[in-house]
């Protein structure tokens, strides 16, 4: 959870592991708007084996037989080789009867008004950019694709657009630099009964009718959308529907969307630039070394103050210092780990914590050998006195409440401290092999004032 995803459905659920079970609370007050997420929990005996893991196809797939760190290159494919100019590409190969086009655009536009006629080629930071994407059926057929909508289980929710949850398990990018070679980013597999968008909408586009989306990636779960840093950059977006593993699956409970379109349907890429920032940037202070991973906390927005009533995410960064591949098992969102703060008189200050019942998407994260990976941990409101902290809104997972004065805070907790079967028994994660245990970041200094 955190900024931007205190008011997407996976804020309204909370998943915890205790060792051989699961152990479920119904978070109070709220109501039930984040089924999406339910996809998450294994399935009862009736419904037969369900360990399935769904890997969400990003760059990393595609990558050399070497090692890439995050931000090295490699050669692009097909897709990337011809120019790019600023504005709406061409058509793209049809594949299984359906061809793209894409065009960067506000992401304050309209999910229910989308203009392709308002290219926008520069972006002050990755949480600005956006993408308008056009869908042709090129068939004599009309063909069945999930929405990024809510489906008709939800009530007066049920139609509405919400790509910034749904997107990012339909859609991902594949990101190239100005010389057109392919960024590498950890590859991530999604651990759990039935994909995350088989309650999405399924819409109906006829022969030779198109379709169009809006996506945000910098809305998405840093864990399955990268940060990209300021540069000119080429992007393809990339629709893989459903795997024939989750469709299968699927036609036992949801013909509809089991008989959606799947593959893999790539876009020509369009060109943006993200400006340089006038902002502090991020600097990371790295733990000491654990079994082959360092770690280190952030603050976003990064400053060096805080006034009190702030209320800033945090994201904890792994990095693989070995020499080999690491597989770590979480959650694709770490709102609950243990935060701890210091005076600078070494005196340790209290930050409480909020439990949000539900369930968590649990995913299997490779890193290569110098690989980072960013992962969503909720936020943190910073108040001076307890009356200050009560005006805190939910969703807040934390608060620290100090007089002004100078902090380093940390995290310091366990990760893959979990197991997690399907309705047989079958462990589905952590697997043999997968890194466990205890970790602390890096501390961050800040200071607090009225």
């Amino acid at each position: 959870m955190g900024t931007p995803h205190t008011v997407s459905p996976h804020a309204k659920w909370r998943f915890r592991a205790e060792r051989n079970g699961l152990m479920l609370r119904r978070r109070l007050g709220q109501k039930l708007t984040g089924a999406l997420i339910l996809i998450a929990i294994t399935l009862g005996p009736k419904d037969g084996p369900n360990a399935l893991c769904v890997q969400i196809p990003s760059p990393a797939e595609q990558s050399n037989s070497r090692s890439l760190k995050n931000g090295e290159r490699k050669n692009a494919g097909p897709q990337s080789s011809s120019p790019s100019k600023v504005g709406l590409t061409d058509w793209g190969k049809s594949v299984n009867g359906l061809s793209s086009r894409i065009v960067p655009v506000s992401g304050e536009m309209s999910e229910d008004d989308i203009k392709l006629d308002s290219p926008i080629g520069q972006f002050d930071s990755f949480e600005d950019l956006a993408f308008a994407v056009e869908f042709k059926n090129t068939t004599d057929q009309p063909m069945k694709l999930l929405d990024t909508r809510y489906g008709n289980s939800f009530g007066a929710s049920s139609g509405k657009a919400n790509s910034n949850w749904i997107g990012q398990y339909l859609f991902s990018l594949m990101v190239f630099d100005q010389d057109g070679r392919q960024l590498v980013f950890p590859k991530v597999e999604i651990v759990g009964g039935l994909h995350p968008a088989s309650s999405a909408l399924v819409s109906s586009v006829a022969a030779g009718k198109t379709h169009r989306f809006l996506l945000r990636p910098g809305k998405w779960l840093r864990v399955l959308s990268p940060r990209l840093k300021p540069g000119r950059y080429r992007a393809a977006v990339r629709y893989h529907g459903l795997s024939q593993q989750v469709a299968e699956k699927l036609n036992e409970r949801k013909k509809d969307a089991a008989a959606a379109w799947s593959g893999e349907l790539i876009s020509p890429p369009a060109s943006f630039e993200i400006k340089p920032s006038r902002q502090p940037q991020p600097k990371s202070t790295w733990g000491e070394p654990t079994s082959g991973i360092r770690t280190a906390i952030q603050l976003v927005p990064t400053k060096l103050v805080y006034k009190s009533g702030e209320k800033p995410t945090v994201v904890l960064r792994i990095q693989n210092v070995a020499k080999e591949s690491i597989t770590i098992a979480c959650g694709l969102w770490l709102s609950e780990l243990k935060l701890n703060a210091v005076a600078d008189a070494q005196k340790e200050q209290s930050i409480s914590t909020t439990f949000y019942s539900g369930w968590t998407l649990v995913g299997r994260i490779t890193l290569t050998p110098k690989q980072i990976v960013e992962i969503d941990a909720g936020n943190i409101g910073i108040a001076t006195n307890k009356e200050a902290s009560d005006k805190f809104q939910h969703v807040t997972n934390r608060k620290l409440i100090a007089p002004p004065g100078t902090y380093d805070i940390q995290f310091k907790d366990r990760l893959s401290g979990f197991l997690l079967k399907d309705g047989k028994g079958k462990v589905l994660a952590p697997l043999e092999g997968d890194w466990q245990g205890n970790f602390a970041t890096g501390f961050q200094r800040i200071t607090i004032t009225e």
